[in-house]
């Protein structure tokens, strides 16, 4: 019988997943999942059991897709033999996969999610304000200023959620005005700049700790 990528997950990985808190478990995932994929690379064929686990498991792993829902019984993780309507679980607004209740009560959502996020280089914004030193906890509430296009200084912005931070180049931090009606790509060294909650040095630091 052919076994899901789930079922052949490491048992220490299966059991960081199914105690999950995304945030605090990102980076000891990501580890294991690296060291499992560099030792894939070297291991012998008399040894590579390991190895195929993970060839396997990034060959199973469903794409993030748009989430028009064309087929409401249609599971990205199995043949959703229960023949249920499936749930959204969206990495961002509209993106992510379908998924059977099964499914779900098993998790395999969480395990695709780090996976998109470790392999394209992509953080959420509250893992920033999980890791910098003495943030404040309402986030949300936060006014962050910047510089229009046009030269105006502006202070009613605040980070967007519904966006992942794209980690590459020069890293743009993407916000969202509080009337909900502009969103805007701004410069990581310019949001330091002009709000000084944000330091660019334990950000950095904290971005390279996850997704290097």
């Amino acid at each position: 019988m052919h076994k899901s990528y789930w079922d052949i997950l490491p048992n220490e990985i299966q059991e960081y997943i199914m105690k999950l808190i995304p945030v605090v478990l990102l980076i000891d995932i990501k580890n294991k999942l690296n060291e499992q994929i560099i030792k894939r690379d070297k291991l012998s064929d008399e040894s590579d059991h390991s190895a195929s686990s993970l060839k396997l498991i990034s060959q199973t792993l469903p794409s993030a897709k748009r989430l028009t829902m064309l087929y409401m019984k249609k599971c990205d993780f199995c043949n959703n033999e229960c023949n249920t309507d499936t749930l959204q679980h969206c990495i961002t607004i509209h993106s992510g996969f379908q998924i059977c209740d099964t499914c779900y009560n098993n998790k395999k959502h969480k395990t695709a999610t780090l996976y998109y996020l470790i392999t394209y280089n992509y953080i959420y914004w509250n893992f920033i304000f999980k890791y910098l030193p003495n943030f404040p906890d309402t986030n949300n509430n936060l006014s962050l200023t910047i510089i229009r296009s046009n030269g105006k200084k502006e202070d009613n912005w605040k980070p967007n959620h519904e966006c992942l931070i794209e980690i590459k180049g020069d890293i743009l931090m993407p916000l969202i005005n509080y009337d909900y009606t502009i969103t805007k790509g701004v410069p990581l060294k310019e949001l330091c700049k002009y709000n000084e909650m944000f330091d660019y040095d334990d950000v950095m630091r904290i971005i390279n700790i996850i997704v290097k």
